[in-house]
């Protein structure tokens, strides 16, 4: 919703707006592997190596990544609208199993690969299946919290937004998002949601949990990593406890894969938000890994 905290998707209901001044296309496809009819694809022209975009939970590709767009002056950007997410419909196929060999089958003859979220759990999956095809992986915040069952924080976390699952009914999916918001420390948003939002909150709540993912034992790959985690500049306690518990799963991936660990103070769970502060960034981890390829 346009005036949620940032914390899941934007649930505009929309495609991204055009950027005055930026003369091309915002390039994207949609899941074409298992999940999505390929006759719903929309591919722009775009030039330069492949990125492959995952989003997480109550949104999809576009909206989620829509203030990467200057991104694809330099890259190919291609954007997967998940299981049952924006236009994908929903085949059943939303398992880490189902949805982590589709993203995998993206990549093509190699892509790098970036994920937020619950989508950074995915990506981690689909670059273990197909670590020859990854240029690089960047992590936004992973919700890969079963890493972190030892983290006070992160037990906490697993807690609160268990019992939300526990307690979500499909015929009141604005009830269950506001009170899955809530499990993160924010007030519930006050916007009304769209249809598409509808579509993609009881998607989200369809995903088996993050800390049932079957991870494999993590260690050093050949391709690059990059995590990115917010600051969570709050004083909120419960906010601030959220915060920690993404920071205690991004650094332990980060040790464990060998990976570059960036903080952006100034955002919470979704760090691609800010635009040219995320964009800057990445940038310049793709144009290393371009330069020595």
């Amino acid at each position: 919703m346009a005036t949620r905290p940032d914390i899941a998707g934007q649930h505009t209901g929309r495609s991204a707006p055009p950027w005055p001044g930026l003369e091309t296309e915002w390039q994207s496809v949609l899941l074409t592997s298992k999940c999505v009819d390929p006759r719903t694809a929309r591919v722009g022209v775009g030039t330069g190596e492949s990125i492959l975009f995952v989003h997480g939970s109550f949104g999809f590709g576009e909206e989620q990544w829509e203030h990467q767009r200057p991104l694809s002056l330099r890259w190919r950007m291609l954007l997967v609208d998940r299981c049952g997410h924006g236009r994908s419909p929903d085949t059943g196929r939303s398992g880490w199993n189902e949805q982590s060999e589709d993203i995998a089958n993206l990549l093509g003859g190699g892509a790098h690969l970036v994920g937020q979220s619950h989508g950074g759990t995915l990506a981690l999956l689909a670059a273990f299946r197909r670590p020859e095809a990854v240029r690089s992986l960047t992590l936004v915040e992973p919700n890969t919290l079963g890493l972190a069952r030892d983290d006070v924080d992160a037990e906490a976390l697993i807690d609160r937004v268990s019992r939300v699952l526990a307690n979500a009914n499909d015929s009141d999916p604005a009830g269950a998002y506001a009170a899955f918001i809530g499990a993160f420390g924010f007030a519930s948003p006050p916007a009304t949601p769209t249809a598409m939002d509808l579509k993609c909150i009881r998607a989200s709540l369809r995903e088996p949990p993050p800390w049932d993912a079957t991870i494999p034992a993590l260690h050093r790959q050949a391709f690059p990593v990059l995590i990115v985690l917010g600051g969570w500049p709050s004083e909120d306690p419960p906010v601030r406890s959220t915060g920690r518990a993404f920071r205690a799963v991004g650094e332990r991936l980060a040790k464990r894969l060998g990976g570059e660990l960036a903080t952006l103070p100034e955002s919470f769970h979704n760090p691609q938000l800010l635009g040219a502060p995320f964009n800057e960034r990445l940038a310049t981890f793709l144009y290393s890994v371009d330069t020595l390829s």
